[in-house]
């Protein structure tokens, strides 16, 4: 008998840490122009020609996307894990598209 409880009492230990783990995320991230530079979180990442890109949730709660070129206004997405949730369900790349300027 002691023996199942500590098996249960395991079991819902590893649980309990999964649920509070942090979940991570690969989109593919498509920037109209692909030539724009692409920054997440302030960081350039390289530029925004369909690459997939991992997004964690461990250390911030969304994430800032940036594309900049000089011929295009600078655009700036803030993407929160429900948004992500919600791309990786239907299978959809997140997409931006700069306005000339």
């Amino acid at each position: 008998m002691r023996k199942r409880h500590l098996k249960t009492a395991l079991l819902g230990s590893l649980l309990g840490l999964t649920a509070c783990g942090s979940a991570n995320y690969s989109r593919v991230v498509s920037i109209n122009p692909p030539e724009a530079s692409l920054y997440i979180n302030g960081e350039k990442v390289g530029n925004g020609d369909k690459r997939e890109r991992s997004f964690s949730f461990a250390r911030h709660k969304r994430h800032y996307i940036q594309a900049v070129h000089p011929d295009f206004i600078p655009k700036l997405e803030i993407v929160d894990e429900k948004t992500l949730q919600g791309l990786v369900k239907n299978n959809l790349q997140f997409k931006m598209t700069m306005k000339a300027r």
